[in-house]
């Protein structure tokens, strides 16, 4: 559930931390159910826009994310991207082969780690 956390920190404390990693990130908001899509809690949820804009507006140094092609996960991740995407806001992404499991963690904690520890 790190990669949620992450998610709700960067959102609800944008200006605290410069580097965010979510790795196979459980996407959820307040005021959308489990039930609907996360497009669906994007569009549900009012406060939503305002927290991505300072976010980005904060100009955190990398906001990273990764994600497993076969991760159950994986439809709430482009549901963020494309949101993200149509504001223009800057992140990076990775995609890899399988699914929500270790080996794919590994990956990411290396090619994030690599990344804030220059």
């Amino acid at each position: 559930m790190g990669g949620g956390h992450t998610f709700h920190v960067s959102l609800l404390y944008p200006n605290k931390f410069d580097y965010f990693g979510l790795f196979s990130a459980g996407l959820h908001l307040a005021n959308g159910g489990y039930q609907d899509s996360f497009a669906e809690q994007i569009k549900k949820n009012p406060d939503f826009a305002k927290q991505s804009a300072t976010l980005f507006g904060s100009k955190p140094k990398l906001y990273w994310m990764g994600m497993g092609k076969t991760d159950f996960l994986y439809q709430s991740t482009v549901d963020l991207r494309n949101y993200w995407d149509s504001k223009g806001y800057k992140y990076e992404y990775v995609e890899t082969d399988g699914g929500h499991i270790w080996r794919n963690w590994r990956i990411y904690l290396t090619m994030f780690a690599q990344k804030i520890f220059k």
